[in-house]
């Protein structure tokens, strides 16, 4: 006899679209700060470039402590959207989202018979007051949290039913 089907999940997207509310508030409230003008630098936008991935390489390993995988995406949104301050923050604002997702599935993931506690943590997180600032950062924030909660939802998969896929996918996301 099949499973019956929850739909408890629907619960977190109107807190998904509360934080996306949240921090789509503060996309175009401040000016670029000196961090977001290296990012932009560090990706080769705006006037900084553009520049090639190796070239992107050197130029954040000469001048942050970052891995360049936040400035590669961001020279690709870029690319595509443009270089104002709304069009890259709105990358971390897409980041962010995706995190408070990511992290109600790997807690749901943890706790399968314990609804609540996803929902406890999708709550807490896009509740943060810190977590919310950063939404609206053109830095790569975001981005960190997206891949560690996305490395800890493989790694617990992989843990429980093995796979190449699994682990080709853990080893990228590390």
């Amino acid at each position: 006899m099949p499973r019956p089907r929850s739909y408890f999940w629907v619960l977190i997207i109107p807190l998904v679209l509360f934080a996306a509310w949240l921090g789509a508030r503060s996309l175009n409230t401040h000016a670029l700060w000196i961090d977001e003008i290296y990012s932009i630098y560090e990706s080769g936008g705006s006037y900084f470039g553009p520049l090639s991935p190796f070239d992107i390489a050197v130029r954040v390993s000469a001048s942050s402590t970052w891995s360049p995988v936040y400035n590669f995406t961001l020279a690709a949104w870029g690319a595509v959207t443009g270089w104002s301050p709304v069009a890259g923050r709105a990358l971390s604002w897409l980041f962010g989202l995706l995190s408070i997702a990511m992290i109600y599935r790997l807690a749901r993931a943890m706790m399968p018979k314990d609804r609540q506690f996803a929902l406890f943590a999708a709550v807490f997180i896009s509740g943060s007051a810190f977590y919310l600032n950063y939404l609206h950062e053109l830095r790569g924030y975001t981005l960190h949290i997206l891949i560690g909660c996305t490395a800890a939802a493989l790694y617990w998969h992989a843990l429980r039913r093995p796979g190449r896929a699994l682990y080709y996918g853990l080893i990228l996301m590390l």
